[in-house]
């Protein structure tokens, strides 16, 4: 692996960045292995909210009226989700 165009894979995981000095100290099999088990448990999720994303901003794009979605009023509307005040200047 010299240049920005090859690749390196161990655990499943693909590395595609230039390697830099030591990364072998915090990109161990091990902690590829746990990325790897990470992506392989969230990524329909992911995908997923991704797409949500792009149809949002696509309906955005059309005209809709981009207020919070009516969904989610029930977490607004929750007095335990609420931040604290600003402080005084």
């Amino acid at each position: 692996m010299n240049s920005f165009t090859d690749n390196f894979t161990i655990n499943g995981v693909t590395l595609t960045a230039q390697p830099i000095c030591r990364q072998s100290e915090v990109l161990t099999p091990d902690a590829l292995a746990f990325v790897a088990k990470l992506h392989k448990a969230t990524a329909g999720r992911r995908l997923e909210l991704l797409q949500a994303r792009r149809d949002r901003r696509q309906q955005i794009g059309k005209g809709q009226d981009p207020r919070f979605l009516r969904e989610t009023e029930s977490v607004r509307n929750d007095p335990n989700w609420r931040v604290a005040p600003r402080p005084r200047a």
